[in-house]
This record gives structure tokens, sequence and C-alpha cells, in this order.
């Protein structure tokens, strides 16, 4: 394979084919899963082994996202879900980690045309203030700051909202007025990082430090984004009801799965 420019260090290298979600999240999703599969939501009769992948990073700069997700997944992830945890210790690795899907997720909207060409500017400036902090050019990502929610704790039942909260793999670039940010549903967490945020005073429980923070043990969610977040349940729920009693069956046993690990 001829060497080309790497979408972050824009350095030209042999690239590698690198997932938008991490692919930690799709084994365990798999792992935990009775069927072994994943589903699209707007194909959901169409098996899938794996996420989206695209060939942007260098192995230098596809290293260094691994770090990130391999912290995020071992300190973070694993071990909150499994202790039932509303509240953990971070370090300076989680808004890397935040800061490097943010990056990811923006980039593959500019790159699918998907984003208003209104905002073009606002991407790219956003982009470029991302990679640099990713690459440690700059102190912090500024303006364009990231915010995660756990949502270990929210209901825990068969409910749409739960498969929702639990069982899928989501992302989008919102707008709520002004306020215009990248979404990124990962089981059990949400991340949000902002192109333009006017609302401060009410997202400053989830925003991440920069170092070592304590995450709290409960953070209210938005109005705009939770109803945002019931939305996408019905939409999951109206999905699923496509599918084959068996295979409703099998999903809801792997939702009862996780919630029995975690209440033990």
């Amino acid at each position: 394979m001829q060497p080309s420019i790497c979408k972050l260090c824009e350095s030209k290298f042999k690239l590698h084919e690198s997932h938008i979600i991490p692919r930690f999240i799709y084994k365990w999703l798999k792992k935990t899963s009775k069927t072994d599969h994943l589903r699209i939501m707007n194909k959901i009769n169409h098996r899938i082994q794996d996420g989206y992948k695209k060939l942007w990073l260098c192995q230098n700069c596809e290293t260094l996202f691994g770090k990130w997700e391999k912290y995020f997944a071992e300190q973070i992830f694993i071990p909150v879900i499994k202790n039932n945890s509303a509240q953990f210790l971070y370090n300076e690795n989680l808004i890397k980690f935040a800061v490097s899907i943010c990056w990811r997720v923006l980039l593959f909207f500019k790159e699918e045309n998907l984003l208003k060409p209104s905002i073009s500017s606002l991407t790219n400036s956003t982009l470029n203030k991302w990679s640099n902090f990713i690459q440690n050019n700059i102190a912090n990502p500024g303006c364009n700051e990231v915010h995660l929610y756990n949502l270990v704790g929210y209901p825990n039942d068969s409910t749409n909202i739960s498969i929702y909260l639990s069982r899928t793999i989501d992302f989008d670039v919102i707008f709520f007025g002004n306020d215009i940010f990248v979404y990124i549903k990962l089981p059990f967490f949400i991340i949000t990082g902002y192109l333009n945020l006017e609302s401060k005073s009410e997202l400053r429980e989830s925003r991440i430090k920069l170092s070592y923070g304590n995450y709290p043990k409960k953070i209210n969610f938005p109005g705009d984004l939770w109803r945002y977040i019931n939305n996408k349940a019905l939409y999951t729920e109206q999905c699923l009801n496509n599918l084959s009693d068996e295979q409703q069956s099998k999903i809801l046993q792997s939702l009862r799965k996780i919630s029995l690990s975690i209440s033990n």
C-alpha cells in the first residue's frame, strides 16, 4: 500500500483502518449478546460483525488512540458497568479519549457530506482545535469542550429506553438552538463534544476536566438531550418490533444478562 497523508498528524505514512467507534465496544456487545451478532437499526434484519472503519491514521496515531481506548475500557467502561458505579475517578486520559472519538465522528460526518454547509467553517475550526489538543499542540480544547454522561443506574429493565441506553451504539451531530454538538452513544455512556455552546451553566457537572476528576453520583440531563434520547429509544423499539419473536426474545435475554451481572 502506498503512503498517504494521515488525517491527524498530516504526515505521509502507510495508513491503517481505524474504527470510528472503538472496536472494544463492539467486542463487548457481542460478548454480552445471546446472538453474537450486531445489527444496524435502519437495517434491523441485516447482521454485521464490526463497526464503521476508515483508512485515516498512521501507525503512530492509531497507537495513540489505542492507549486512550485501553484506559477507558479497563479503568472506566468495564468496572463501572460491572460494579454498577454511578461515581468514579478519572485522570487526563479520559478527556483525550473523549476528544479523540468526537474528532473521529465529526470527521466522518464531514467526509460523508452529512453536515449543513452553513457550519462548514465551524466544523473545520473544531476539527483543528481537537486535532491540536490530541497532539498536545494546545493545552485544552477551549470552547470546544467535551462532556460525559454515565447511564448506569438509569431504568434497568426491559423497556425501550433501557435497551437503547445499554445495548446500542449511536452517533450524530445535533442542533439545539445555537448549541451544536457531536453526540456519541455507547452502551451505558454518552459523550458530547461541542462545536458551539451557549448554555454552559446547566452543563457544568458533566464537563470532563483536563486532569484528575471525580465523576459525580448524579448528573441532571439537559431537557432537550433527554427528549432526544427518548425519541431515539422509541425509534429503537420500532426497529426491534420488525424482528422475529425469537430474535426479540434473545435481545431481551441479553439485556437481562447485563442487568443480572450489574446487580450481582
